[in-house]
């Protein structure tokens, strides 16, 4: 969480909820918006799907008394997917990555609208119902209360790539910046000082980066 506790206001309404995650690239040009992706292995697309899980990526290892990180492997993967919940919350048969940068539309210091070119990312749009349930409902609750009751009621996502027949696509996602993240776009209503009732706009983060992740 981003922020504990999170308070979203009156009647609040989800729009859109996006993860990012940016890819290992560099700006072919001084100035421009052209970027080479660093992180591509391969070529064609692949079959993608992301899960919810129960599996927990815990910090410290209970079989040495807490006293070292855990160690994961990659060959693991048959006991993430024990633990998967439900079908998965996000489906691409074809999915390949784009080298092009992504707009992003943020609002300064000032309080005006500012559009920014982000570097190339892992960019899609998460069901609004599924973060509803997860996120917004549980408002005062305690799984949003701290980190560590939060960590351990969404336990993890699970990104799985299959490959497409006669394809070879391989992907090294960048989870270490800051720009990893899962964003929840809403409006609420507010009153203006004439006692007016409108709808302002929100985002709240879930941060991807610093977290616990293995291939």
């Amino acid at each position: 969480l981003s922020t504990t506790n999170p308070n979203f206001g009156d009647n609040v309404q989800l729009d859109s909820v996006v993860m990012t995650i940016p890819y290992y690239s560099s700006r072919i040009a001084a100035g421009d918006n052209e970027y080479q992706l660093d992180s591509i292995y391969g070529e064609g697309s692949f079959d993608l799907k992301i899960y919810e899980t129960s599996f927990f990526l815990r910090d410290l290892d209970p079989d040495t008394d807490f006293e070292q990180a855990q160690k994961y492997y990659s060959d693991q993967q048959e006991e993430v997917e024990q633990n998967i919940i439900g079908q998965p919350i996000y489906t691409d048969a074809n999915f390949s990555p784009s080298d092009q940068a992504y707009v992003s539309y943020e609002v300064d210091a000032s309080g005006e609208n500012d559009t920014i070119a982000k570097t190339p990312a892992f960019r899609i749009k998460l069901p609004v119902t599924f973060f509803e349930e997860k996120i917004i409902d549980k408002e005062g609750s305690e799984e949003l209360s701290n980190n560590t009751n939060f960590r351990d009621y969404f336990r993890s996502l699970y990104i799985k790539a299959e490959p497409n027949a006669g394809e070879n696509l391989q992907i090294l996602f960048n989870f270490a910046t800051a720009e990893a993240s899962i964003d929840l776009y809403y409006t609420t209503e507010n009153e203006n000082v004439d006692g007016e009732v409108q709808r302002s706009r929100g985002m709240y983060t879930l941060n991807i980066a610093g977290g616990n992740s293995f291939n």
